[in-house]
Formats: structure tokens, C-alpha cells, sequence
């Protein structure tokens, strides 16, 4: 920065250093608000609501009008990352859920038979069961999980959305699968997992791998352990069928790519071997990839012979997958009709992995015994207005932007995962009817009290349930969070008045629209049109823990005038920088604030 620009901010600064600690040693205090009760400002002339509110509440009856939901961030608060309670991804009220604000969603349910697939759990019938829960992280650490090289951390504004895959039996119950029958080689747990993306959405949008077949593919459960060491679960999944590829074409399989581009004959004119370029689409789908995505050209795979494995630049032939080289293939045939191939990847708990700009991060991979497959949980933080580019990996993160009322732009729409993106089903499992509703104040939740159309799953299965659609409409903070009170009684010596200055958090939101869903019937009883749990850290004022020094910016262990300089070196916009404290998107006197209001050594 210039040094006659930094002229000005920084007598600024001094100057307001300066009032700041006379403030402090006037004759009252200022504290902020560290109680459990939640305080904000209240005017008849705001109708805007903390929660709840229309896109244009001025004007109830104008065309524009869409019901929309806060969802409250702070910093860098979220759900464990990875989660060590198995009840975790599903029960709001356990502490390893977010921090703060969260939506959950009714669950996604495919049968046995849908999408022309057939599931089957450690060979027996199966069903699967999608659940999902969204937030709002206003410093998403990016990368999250473990990746295949040393990154620094960049922080973005993101909207995380969870994925848990569960297997279920054919009493729709949750049921662990193994990968093989014990004492043979047949594989026999096969489900439903995104692999595919072709540009519909950010990311994974679907089940299909061969370009304009229109063929879903189910994935294998080949192996279950501990690929990398690090004492977590891991399993290795396959496409449940060999693959066909006309002599020339694409394949795709979650982060990477093929393109069959020849087939080698011998002198009596048999094919030997095939010939393909070998792509990662960590960064662009299959229909947009560039030079820049090629690993390897001309790759020549033998019928029957070494699989290749495969990471984010490099290859090898004739090894097992790893950590590094997750991702694998074989030719097991050549036809007339076709290249035959067997492709795989290794997917580990708390790992990172990207396709087409978006990132993955595994929570969860658990099965109660150290051979099986319960549920597979699946985060994907979308990151908003900004692109976020993770240098050292060679990965941009593809942002999604605030919705200019065309909700068919693809990049205003929040991206889902399938079956979601698709006509699909759900399970109503919220707001059900339930006839033990409390006993003066105190609430029943025993299952016993369900109604008899509701008690089991296949009779609150609602069908044709379109691609479900939403997005963000607004990003800012609720100022009436930040407030004061004057002239409080002090009845110490000597008497006088007292401020009392509150500051409720979070008070960063993203303002989300979600669609109508479907809902259960019930004969003639009424059904509550319940379509989303809302779980607020309003009440109970829970706080993330804070940083070790907040405003030591300069890792010197004293908050003091160095580290306002470094804040004026760094002066303007800025996205996910360690200067900028309060995360507004600016380094500037609020962030030289942040330092006055916690000045001198390190706790």
C-alpha cells in the first residue's frame, strides 16, 4: 500500500484507540451481553421478521412475494468434522450437530426396484433412505478434510448441505451390508451413490456415467477398512455392473474421466487393447473438459491386464489404490460391440474430493462392526458470489449466486445431490400425527403415540415429488442483534448509572427459499404441512469457542499497535483473509476494533 494513503487510516486509528480507552475509564461500563436470554431491538416500523419474512414485505400481495428463511452462521461454527457419534448426522438435539442454525429436510427414500436398479444388502432386499440437513457457515475452512497435498486454508462464506446415505432392509430398517459372502467371492451389497455429472448442476447430478444413455448405475460395496491408517473407515465402491463403451466414447466415475479414443489390433486383426485419454474433472464436468484436465493421452489398457490407478495429476499402472491414487480402472473385455471395463474408488472418512468445481467432504463412514456399511455422510459446502481457489491443488471451487429471479440459471440454484435433483420420493418424517402431544407443559415423544396411518414407514412414503429447488436471496446481519440500554441502576460506591451494551450471535444470516413438499395423508385427519425442522442457537446463546488470540495477527502473543498496522496494510475487500475479524468481507475499523476491544497479552 502506498504510504501517504496509510497516512490517514492510521491518525484515525490512533485516534480512536485513544477514545476508546477514555470510554473505558468513564464512569460506567459497557460490557457485552454474555447471558443465556436473547436481546434485539424492536421497532412497529421494521416488518421485517428475524426468521420468517416475504421477499417484499412491503407489499403483501405483490407478485414477487416469496416466503423466505434466515439461516444464522457464525464464524466458523458447523457440525464435528469428522463425526465420532454414529447418531451424529441425524439427531438435532446431539452435540455434535451445528452450532448454530439448521434446516433438516424430509428424507429421500429409494425402493428396492427404482431407478431401474435393484438394491440388495449383504444380499438380501434393500431400500435406502437420503437425509439431509443444510446451514450457513460464514468461514467455511476450505479445504476441509484430508487431501492429497499440503493446502493453506481459505475461508469462504458457504452453504453446506449433508448428505447421509443409509441401507435399509426390506422392513425399511436400518441394516448394515458387507462387501462379500463369507467364504465365497460374490459381492453382494449394491446401492445408489451420485458419480455423475454432466453440467445440469455444480458438482454430482446424477447416477449416470456413459454421456446420453440415459442409464443409472448402481455402485458395488467391494471392500470395507482402513485404507490410509488413520484409524477411521474407509470403503472401496465399484459400478455394480461391467461397463460397456462404444468403440469410441466417454466414462466418467466421480472424479475422473476416460475417452476412448482407438483400439489396437494385432497382425491377425483381434483387438488387443484400447486406447483412452485419461482426464480429473475435480475441476469441470465431462462435457467441458480441457486440456488443462488431461493426466495421461494415449494410455494403452491390456484386455485382462494391469488396473491403472489414478489421483489428481498422476497414474500408475499395475498398483493397488491408495489415498493419493483412490481412483482405479481395468479392461476386462473387447467385443464387437464394445470396450468392457471395471472402474472403482476409494472414498476414506474425513477425506476431501471434488468434481466439477465442488467439494465433498466425507463425515462419515459407519457400520457397527469393522467389516460392514450402515451409512455413508457426504458434506458439500457451496461457497457464494465468490469463486475460491485452492492454489496448491489446482482446484477453483464453482460459487452459486444470489437468485435474480430466474430460478432455471443453474448458477443460482443451491445444487443437490441425487436423488433429490431428480423426481424422487420422500418419507414424511416431520411434524407426523401424533396423538400424546404433552401433559400440561411437558412434551411426549414415544413412538407409541403415532397414529396408526403414520407408524411405519411405507405409509408416509409421498411419490412423484419433483427436483427439489432452492436458493438464496440475501446475505447480510440483523442489527437489531446489536443494541444497548442506558442509565441502569449501580448501587455500588459510588453510585451511578450503568450501560448495558448486548450483542446476541450469530447475527450473520443467508435468506433461503425452499419449495412446497409433498405431505402424508392421513384418512380425514388433518396433517400438519411440515416440510422442514428449523434448529435455532437462538435461546440458548451458544457461542463458538473463540480463537486462542483473537487480533494477534502478527503471532507475537500481545494484541497491541502492530497488529492495527498489519490491519491498515491490508486495508479494503477481502474474502475468507485472517485480517478481516468480524468476517464482513472488509478489512477495516472494525476489524482494528476486534483488537482495541481484546488489547494487551494473550490469555
Amino acid at each position: 500500500m502506498n504510504a501517504k494513503k496509510m497516512v490517514v487510516p492510521i491518525a484515525i486509528l490512533v485516534m480512536m484507540v485513544a477514545a476508546i480507552f477514555v470510554m473505558q475509564a468513564a464512569a460506567f461500563t459497557a460490557p457485552n451481553a454474555n447471558n443465556d436470554r436473547v436481546e434485539f431491538a424492536y421497532s412497529e416500523g421494521n416488518c421485517n421478521g428475524l426468521y420468517v419474512n416475504m421477499r417484499n414485505c412491503t407489499d403483501p400481495g405483490g407478485i414477487n412475494d416469496t416466503p423466505t428463511l434466515r439461516i444464522y452462521g457464525e464464524d466458523n461454527v458447523s457440525a464435528a468434522f469428522p463425526y465420532t457419534d454414529p447418531e451424529g448426522p441425524f439427531d438435532p438435539m446431539n452435540p455434535e450437530a451445528p452450532g448454530k442454525d439448521f434446516v433438516v429436510f424430509n428424507p429421500a427414500y429409494i425402493g428396492e426396484y427404482d431407478y431401474g436398479g435393484v438394491i440388495t444388502v449383504s444380499g438380501d432386499n434393500g431400500r435406502e433412505k437420503t437425509f439431509v440437513r443444510q446451514w450457513y457457515v460464514p468461514r467455511y475452512p476450505e479445504p476441509r478434510g484430508d487431501v492429497w497435498t499440503h493446502q493453506d486454508t481459505k475461508y469462504s462464506a458457504d452453504i453446506v448441505t449433508e448428505y447421509s446415505y443409509m441401507l435399509l432392509n426390506a422392513q425399511n430398517k436400518p441394516a448394515p451390508g458387507t462387501a462379500q459372502q463369507s467364504g465365497t467371492s460374490t459381492y453382494w451389497t449394491n446401492f445408489w451413490l451420485p458419480i455423475g455429472s454432466d453440467g445440469s448442476q455444480i458438482g454430482l447430478d446424477s447416477f449416470q456415467i456413459e454421456p446420453g444413455t440415459g442409464t443409472d448405475r448402481m455402485v458395488q460395496l467391494k471392500g470395507v477398512g482402513d485404507y490410509n491408517g488413520d484409524g477411521k473407515k474407509d470403503i472401496n465402491i465399484t459400478t455394480r455392473d461391467t461397463l460397456l463403451i462404444s468403440h469410441f466414447g466417454w466414462f466418467q466415475f466421480l472424479d475422473h474421466a476416460i475417452n476412448v479414443t482407438d483400439l489396437a489390433y494385432d497382425s491377425s486383426g483381434h483387438i488387443i487393447d484400447a486406447v483412452v485419454d485419461l482426464y480429473y474433472i475435480g475441476n469441470d464436468n465431462i462435457n467441458e473438459v480441457t486440456t488443462d484436465d488431461l493426466i495421461v493421452s494415449g494410455l494403452h489398457l491390456d484386455i485382462g491386464g494391469k488396473q491403472v490407478v489414478a489421483g489428481r495429476h498422476t497414474y500408475a499402472m499395475g498398483a493397488d489404490p491408495s489415498f493419493t491414487l483412490p481412483w482405479y480402472l481395468e479392461v476386462e473385455s473387447i467385443g464387437l460391440q464394445g470396450v468392457y471395463l471395471n472402474v472403482g474408488r476409494l472414498l476414506h472418512t474425513r477425506e476431501t474430493f471434488f468434481v466439477d468445481g465442488a467439494e465433498y467432504d466425507i463425515a462419515m463412514i459407519y457400520g457397527p462392526n469393522t467389516d460392514d456399511l450402515k451409512y455413508i455422510t457426504i458434506r458439500n459446502p457451496v461457497p457464494k458470489y465468490y469463486s475460491v481457489e485452492l492454489d496448491d491443488l489446482s482446484i477453483v471451487k464453482t460459487p452459486v449466486q444470489e437468485c435474480d429471479e430466474d430460478p432455471d440459471n443453474i448458477d443460482d440454484v443451491i445444487p443437490m445431490l441425487p436423488p433429490f435433483n431428480m423426481n424422487h420420493k420422500i418419507v414424511d418424517d416431520i411434524g407426523i400425527p401424533h396423538y400424546k402431544h404433552g401433559l400440561g407443559d411437558t412434551i411426549r415423544d414415544e413412538p407409541d403415540g403415532i397414529k396408526s396411518c403414520a407408524d411405519k414407514v411405507e405409509k408416509r412414503i409421498v411419490t412423484n415429488q419433483p427436483p427439489f429447488v432452492s436458493y438464496f436471496v440475501d446475505e447480510d446481519v440483523e442489527t437489531r442483534f446489536k443494541t444497548n440500554l442506558l442509565e441502569i441502576l449501580d448501587e455500588s460506591d459510588p453510585e451511578g448509572w450503568n450501560m448495558l451494551c448486548t450483542w446476541t450471535l450469530p447475527w450473520r444470516y443467508t435468506a433461503m427459499v425452499y419449495p412446497d413438499v409433498g405431505d402424508m395423508t392421513c384418512g380425514s385427519t388433518p396433517v400438519p404441512d411440515a416440510d422442514f425442522l428449523v434448529t435455532t442457537s437462538g435461546p440458548a446463546n451458544y457461542t463458538s469457542p473463540q480463537p486462542e488470540c483473537i487480533g494477534d495477527l502478527n503471532d507475537d502473543g500481545i494484541r497491541n499497535f502492530d497488529d492495527v498496522l498489519v490491519i491498515v496494510a491490508n486495508w479494503g475487500p477481502c474474502s475468507g483473509c485472517s485480517e478481516d475479524l468480524n468476517s464482513d468481507g472488509y478489512v477495516n475499523f472494525a476489524d482494528a476494533l476486534v483488537i482495541v476491544a481484546n488489547w494487551g497479552p494473550c490469555p
